[in-house]
């Protein structure tokens, strides 16, 4: 337990303050009449990792679905093209 004077300054200190980002709702349309909105999230960053490169990615929003990108397939996420560019 910290002494009374010193209770909390400490950890106030060694924690970074940040400003926790909004939620994002995102407007989609699948094939045909379906439409819908997505919960969406904006994290720090996203690593993409593949067997030939591994590449950071700033400024990414991640909207998330509950059905299965490819119920038959080994797809769990889509990924533009360009996000993997390393050069």
């Amino acid at each position: 337990m910290l002494p009374e004077r010193t209770h909390g300054q400490g950890l106030a200190k060694s924690c970074p303050r940040r400003r926790a980002r909004p939620a994002l709702l995102i407007p989609y349309r699948g094939i045909g009449s379906e439409r819908g909105l997505l919960l969406g999230f904006g994290p720090d960053r996203v690593m993409l990792q593949s067997p030939a490169a591994s590449v950071t990615r700033h400024r990414v929003v991640i909207a998330l679905c509950e059905q299965a990108v490819c119920p038959d397939g080994p797809y769990r996420a889509l990924v533009p093209p360009q996000m993997l560019d390393t050069g």
